[in-house]
């Protein structure tokens, strides 16, 4: 019967292996085996491996049973002999253990079957090395062997290299001569090496592969663990603990070109005592592979706690992790020295420990890291996660430092005198007792690229996230975010600094002292571009950013937002002689407790351009504040929306002139004074700016106070409110200079355009006042307690008060010269006064003002005067206003006027004087002046013109009507005006045409003796006196002259001879008619009158006579000619005359003149 078994694959490749392994070459080791110790079985096995070893040759195996087994026993060795060693061979591979009395392969487990090659030759060996002078120097050997010679499973132990070389190195096993054996689950555990390699020495170009081995509690000078001396052998699964170098490499060290590969093993606890590399050491051009290698528990009495690399040692490191290793000065996880540049790449280093740069220290290195973690690890001084020193530039990308602490500076990372790049790197919650929570910057240049700072702090000092001293980092598309500095620099503490930070956002930083976001100081001067602020906050000054001590940073194109600060500048705060320049930047809902919601300038004077401030807020100065010599220049910026609770919504000036040009000004307000503008003391110049809709209770627009003298120059003010002073408020000794500037529908109580008290004397030149009102007095302007304004070329139209529609002078002395004040008026109470001007007490002066058009529901509907008022009108027109009482000027309570020089015509009202009225208790002096169709109730009277009901002094005067004014000088004929009631044909509107013809009775009929004596020119500018005679009225009649051709016949005139008439042909100037001429105009010599006047309208021309005895006797006068002398001479005769436009025409003929006396 045939009986088939049918057996498992796997079982029969078993047998195979194990028949193989148990009778190809197998030599057996048993200490303890009783038979003929021949080493063919167990039984039979060598008690010494020395003895198998020698037996062996290549292809052999050794199997060795657990027990001890030392150097000097078999094998020919002498006992007791320290030289003697396990010498390896090629093609022999021994394996340890196996269990006592031996078993199969498969019983074969090292960790439980200690096998161990012991070199504690006399067996007296204690702990701590005590009492193994005598053992073994090297407890296993390797010389000229390949990988086929193999080691696997064995402990070695109480190797003592403790003599001159080579026998005080590898005191387990020492490798030379290109020895690359292969090493499996081997410890090699309290061995001992003088100089170096406690547990293993390779050199020689010695490549031994180690494999599941560990090395433990060995101890040497150099390389307790392993060291490798120009050798690169391959570690794979290895673990490194408890091992003590001396100096150097507590776990391995790598010396003169090593480059092991180093895979899956782990360093735990080892020390270099003294000096570096707890867990290994890497020196002099070493360049290991360490792969998924674990650093843990591993300290050096000096740097480099897990690794340290030196002297241009550039190993690879991947996947591994550094934990809890420790240097007593510096690299608590790794150290690098000396033009050493390793990788990293996704290395974990966690809860590392040093003085100086906990989780890696660079000196002069340029290591490259990629997709690295620096977590926990604690620096006592400087660098926690990371310090690159001396010319060190590290690579970083991808990298995250969390969590990590410096005692002193650099909670992250601490760069002195080094430039690393780092790009897409996030430090998170990282702290710094002093500087730099995340990073410091110590005379180093970093490139920081797509980084990230969050939550990290200063705890007692400065920078949040980031401290630089001297230094100039580029930061570019960068995020800080909830950083957090006891001192300065929430986000970014600059002294003495100038980094370039491009694209950055800073958001939810802060500061206990200044510079929420960015803190610089010490004349640090950053490029910070394209940058966004927000919600960053500080304790004091700079929410967003805080330039201090000369620092003039370059701000262009950033954004400030939602930032604040406790005490000055919401978004930025400049102090101490800090000027930096900022373009192109938006501040919104910056705020802070007292000075500038956007931007605080103290003793500082930044160049501001084309900014927007918008919804920021502050006590004083909404939008800004200038304090203390702060002279900034801001052009083409937009303050809009901005408030203060106080001061200066928009802008707020303390002992500060700044500059302010094409700026808008919109929409600002202040609790207290100044809504677009509070200048306290300061001067800044204004130029072309716009004030919109800004409020205040003082100052809706501007609000100057204690001696402020802004110049104001091509501004314009529009729609702003305030109680006092709709446009602008000068209080207290402020007199600016305000030209060329345009107020429109501003209003306030007091004061719609502007209002001026006590004391403030402000110039104001070629501006416009329309539309404006005041609730109460000064529709336009309002003069208080001593303010002395001076007003030239101005225009006031359309603005309206109870008081003074376009002017009201309380106790001030205001000058006009050369305005215009039409069409305002006083309303709203029903005794509303001066319609144009309205003045209390002091004295009021116009010269060369237009003022017409006016209104006023009670009375003095173009200037009025109360109060002890003094008036002082020089060639004014004041023509076309209406009221009830006084239309032209009322004198009311002791009011005096002096008017010279003076048109007032076509003024009406209903119930007094349409020209002037002068009430009791007033006296008026009245020279010069022209008083004519002004109307009662729209009738001309002589009251009509003057009413006097106190005292009055006319002289040299035209009065309609004359009659009881009649005195000195006094007319009442008709003016001639050129054109009274313009193209419109209605006389006291804006179209008519007021000057004197030249035929006019008030040409040259008034007195050049007046004091104050006559101003220099009229209401036209041209000279006051042009005819040795002043004219009456505003305008001094011009004398214009137009040339035309004359012929006179005949051309020869005898005094003998006979005829009646001396004939004229004058030819009509170019662009002129026959009809154009006023012919009872025409004089010969300026005396003769031209009679018998002909026209010729198609030759254009005209032919005059006159009377020929009346122009001889003429000639003979004013050539100075004797009848009696006889004469005979050429003489130039002039005609003259008038055209319909008010013009000149003359001509000159030369004839003739002859005279003969006859002799006795």
């Amino acid at each position: 019967m045939k009986v088939t078994f049918r057996v498992p694959i796997f079982l029969l490749v078993l047998l195979t292996l194990t028949t193989a392994l148990s009778h190809a070459g197998t030599i057996y080791v048993d200490f303890n085996a009783a038979g003929a110790n021949n080493g063919s079985s167990w039984t039979n096995a060598y008690n010494y491996l020395q003895d198998a070893i020698v037996a062996a040759s290549g292809g052999d195996q050794i199997w060795v049973a657990a027990a001890i087994y030392k150097p000097d026993q078999g094998g020919g060795e002498s006992p007791g002999d320290r030289v003697a060693t396990f010498q390896l061979k090629n093609g022999v591979a021994i394996y340890g253990g196996f269990p006592p009395s031996g078993g199969n392969w498969g019983d074969r487990v090292p960790d439980t079957h200690i096998t161990t090659l012991s070199g504690d030759l006399a067996n007296d060996d204690m702990p701590n090395f005590v009492n193994n002078a005598e053992n073994s120097y090297h407890v296993v050997s390797g010389s000229s062997l390949n990988a086929t010679a193999v080691w696997d499973g064995f402990t070695i132990t109480a190797g003592n290299s403790n003599m001159g070389w080579p026998n005080n190195s590898g005191g387990g096993m020492r490798n030379n001569f290109n020895s690359s054996p292969s090493l499996k689950n081997c410890v090699f555990t309290e061995n001992f090496a003088e100089w170096a390699g406690g547990g293993v020495f390779n050199e020689d170009n010695s490549n031994p592969t180690l494999t599941n081995c560990m090395f433990s509690e060995n101890r040497s000078d150099h390389g307790a663990g392993l060291f490798n001396s120009s050798t690169s052998p391959e570690l794979n699964n290895c673990t490194f603990s408890n091992n003590t170098a001396n100096n150097a490499g507590g776990g391995m060290f790598n010396w003169i070109a090593s480059s092991p590969i180093v895979n899956d093993c782990t360093f735990t606890d080892n020390t270099a005592k003294l000096y570096v590399g707890g867990g290994m050491h890497n020196y002099d051009n070493s360049n290991p592979l360490l792969t998924n290698c674990t650093f843990t528990s591993n300290s050096a009495g000096n740097s480099g706690g897990g690794v340290q690399n030196t002297n241009n040692s550039n190993p690879e490191i991947v996947d591994c992790v550094f934990t809890k290793n420790s240097a007593s000065w510096a690299g608590g996880g790794v150290f690098n020295d000396d033009n050493s540049n390793p990788t990293l790449t996704n290395c974990m280093f966690t809860e590392n420990r040093s003085d100086y740069g906990a989780g890696i220290f660079n000196f002069s290195t340029n290591p490259t890291l990629d997709h690295c973690t620096f977590n926990n690890n604690v620096a006592n001084n400087n660098g926690g996660g990371m310090q690159n020193h001396t010319n060190s530039n590290p690579v970083l990308t991808n990298c995250t430092f969390t969590n990590n602490t410096a005692g002193d500076n650099g909670g992250g990372m601490f760069n002195n005198t080094s430039n690393p790049n780092l790009t897409n790197t996030t430090f998170t919650n990282n702290t710094a007792t002093e500087h730099g929570g995340a990073m410091v910057n110590y005379y180093a240049n970093p490139i920081l690229t797509n980084c990230t700072f969050t939550n990290n702090t200063a705890t007692t000092l400065n920078g949040g996230a980031m401290h630089n001293n001297t230094s100039n980092a580029q930061i570019t598309d960068c995020q800080f975010t909830g950083n957090t500095a006891q001192a300065n620099g929430g986000g970014i503490d600059n002294y003495n600094s100038s980094p370039k930070i491009t694209d950055c956002d800073f958001t939810d930083n802060s500061a206990a002292w200044d510079g929420g976001g960015v803190f610089n100081g010490n004349n640090s001067n950053p490029n910070i571009t394209d940058c966004r602020f927000s919600n960053n906050d500080a304790a004091n000054n700079g929410g967003g950013v805080f330039n201090w001590d000369g620092s003039a940073p370059v701000i262009d194109n950033c954004i400030f937002q939602d930032n604040s600060s406790n005490a000055n500048g919401g978004g930025i705060g400049n102090g101490n002689n800090s000027s930096p320049t900022i373009n192109n930047c938006i501040f919104t809902g910056n705020s802070t407790n007292w000075g500038g919601g956007a931007v605080n300038n103290h003793n500082s004077s930044p160049t501001i351009t084309n900014c927007d401030f918008t919804d920021n807020n502050a006590n004083n100065g909404g939008g800004m504040t200038n304090n203390e010599n702060s002279n900034p220049q801001i052009t083409d910026c937009n303050f809009i929306d901005n408030n203060s609770v106080d001061s200066g919504g928009g802008v707020h000036n303390i002992n500060s002139s700044p500059t302010l040009t094409n700026c808008t000004l919109s929409n600002n307000s202040a609790g207290h004074v100044g809504g677009g503008m509070h200048n306290n003391n300061s001067n800044p110049n204004i130029i072309g700016c716009t004030f919109n809709n800004n409020s205040s209770a003082n100052g809706g627009a501007i609000y100057n106070w204690d001696g402020s003298e802004p110049n104001i120059l091509n501004c314009t003010f529009t729609n702003n409110t305030a109680g006092y002073g709709g446009g602008i408020n000068c209080h207290t000794n402020s007199s600016p200079t305000i030209t060329n500037s345009i107020f429109t529908a501003n209003s306030a109580i007091f004061g719609g355009g502007i209002y001026n008290q006590n004391n403030s004397n402000p110039n104001i030149s070629d501006c416009i006042f329309t539309n404006n009102n005041a609730n109460s007095n000064g529709g336009g302007v309002y003069n208080g307690a001593s303010s002395d304004p001076t007003m030239d070329n101005c225009h006031f139209e359309g603005n309206s008060a109870i008081f003074g529609g376009a002017v009201f002078s309380n106790s001030s002395n205001p000058v006009f010269n050369d305005c215009t004040i039409r069409g305002n008026s006083a309303t709203g109470d029903t005794y509303s006064k001066g319609g144009g001007i309205m003045s209390y007490g002091g004295t009021t002066k116009l010269t060369n003002c237009i003022i017409n058009g006016n209104s006023s529901q009670f009375s003095a509907a173009a200037v009025g005067g109360e109060f002890s008022c003094e008036l002082i009108l020089d060639n004014c027109l004041i023509y076309g206003n209406t009221a009830k009482h006084g239309g032209g000027v009322d004198l009311w309570q002791d009011t005096k006027a002096t008017l010279t020089n003076n048109t007032i015509c076509y003024n009406a009202v209903t119930i007094s004087a349409g020209g002037m009225i002068i009430n009791p208790g007033c006296e008026a002096v009245i020279r010069n002046s022209i008083f004519w169709g002004n109307t009662l109730n729209n009738v001309v009277t002589e009251e009509s013109q003057i009413i006097n009901m106190g005292t009055i002094q006319v002289s040299y005067s035209d009065i309609q009507l004359l009659d009881i004014y009649a005195g000195t000088g006094n007319i009442g004929d008709y003016p001639r005006f050129i054109d009274p009631d313009g193209p419109d044909d209605i006389a006291g509107n804006e179209d008519d045409n007021l000057r004197l013809l030249p035929n006019s009775p008030c040409n040259n009929a008034g007195t050049n003796d007046v004091i104050p004596p006559l101003p220099p020119t009229d209401l036209d500018g041209e000279p006051r006196i042009q005819n040795d005679i002043v004219d009456m009225g505003a305008y001094e009649t011009e004398y214009f002259v137009v040339d035309v051709t004359i012929k006179i016949t005949p051309q020869t005139l005898n005094t003998k001879s006979q005829g009646r008439w001396i004939n004229c042909k004058i030819k009509t100037p170019e662009g002129y008619t026959v009809n154009d001429i006023d012919k009872n105009s025409i004089k010969l010599a300026g005396v003769v009158t031209a009679q018998h006047v002909q026209t010729n309208p198609g030759q254009q021309q005209l032919t005059v006579k006159f009377d020929r005895a009346i122009v001889i006797d003429t000639l003979i006068l004013q050539e100075g000619l004797d009848r009696n002398g006889g004469f005979n001479i050429f003489a130039d005769v002039k005609v003259t005359g008038q055209l319909n436009d008010g013009k000149m025409f003359e001509g000159t003929d030369k004839i003739r003149f002859m005279h003969n006396v006859r002799t006795p």
